[in-house]
């Protein structure tokens, strides 16, 4: 499993998910299942990218290779 913590500095990045499909786009935000499980129903932790002005959302466990652009 992709640590996604190491990637809370990046601005750009290219995430590969579990079906190989790769998504670039502009690193959001990173949230902690232990910060936003009730709040949000996380059952682990996620990262979302901003990919062509939309938000998408990505579990943990969902990522197999992050490549940072910059």
């Amino acid at each position: 499993m992709v640590d996604i913590w190491k990637y809370q500095d990046a601005k750009r990045l290219i995430i590969t998910d579990i079906d190989g499909v790769k998504f670039i786009g502009t690193l959001g935000d990173l949230f902690s299942v232990e910060d936003e499980a009730d709040e949000y129903g996380f059952d682990e932790d996620n990262l979302t990218l901003w990919v062509n002005g939309q938000p998408i959302s990505f579990k943990q466990s969902e990522i197999t290779k992050v490549e940072v652009l910059e």
